[in-house]
């Protein structure tokens, strides 16, 4: 069976696909990390049998705009004073 373009004009082209250590490298953390995000759920991913996952880059660039708007609004947020708190007691030394 093949194909001709008229054949694929409808379907979606597929989003360049990240390895996890791409992720890693273009957000500056670990590969762990990375697949922290994967399995909370944060980040999609796309499993090619055992050993081979991808991230696609839209939803890479979708985790990183709902962050900075979640850090917009932590440092919009207003600020709290906590109540001043001695830490002296047995053991500890003042001075």
């Amino acid at each position: 069976m093949s194909f001709t373009p008229a054949d694929c004009a409808d379907r979606a082209v597929p989003a360049r696909l990240l390895r996890v250590s791409d992720v890693a490298s273009r957000l500056s953390i670990s590969k762990r990390s990375v697949w922290g995000m994967i399995s909370a759920g944060q980040l999609p991913a796309i499993r090619f049998g055992r050993r081979a996952t991808r991230i696609d880059s839209r939803d890479l660039e979708t985790l990183v705009e709902e962050l900075r708007a979640r850090g917009a609004e932590i440092a919009n947020a207003p600020t709290t004073k906590l109540p001043y708190r001695s830490v002296s007691g047995p053991g500890t030394r003042v001075g």
